[in-house]
């Protein structure tokens, strides 16, 4: 069966290095989403949070063990440097 719901969406990274996100849902997207959830906005949010943190907590174990074997932990080291430290190899596969 041919879907007749679809979406997009389009990210804009800030000067601050944040990022905007933008979806654009057709009107079955967003009356499915409507229909399901009160504020929809809150299910996106949640859904991309969600999905975030998993993702976030799998990056701050991984750049931990590197420090640990490198022996470079620093004292004021936080959660959130140790994740904004972190740089992919091109060749590692992280699961999506």
């Amino acid at each position: 069966m041919t879907s007749c719901a679809s979406c997009t969406s389009n990210i804009f990274v800030n000067d601050d290095h944040t990022a905007t996100l933008t979806t654009n849902l057709c009107s079955v997207s967003y009356k499915t989403l409507q229909t399901y959830f009160g504020d929809p906005s809150d299910w996106i949010n949640t859904i991309l949070h969600d999905c975030i943190e998993v993702r976030a907590e799998q990056i701050y174990r991984k750049q931990l063990d590197k420090i640990i074997l490198a022996g470079t932990l620093p004292t004021d080291i936080t959660k959130r440097s140790i994740i904004l430290s972190y740089v992919k190899d091109s060749d590692e596969y992280l699961e999506p």
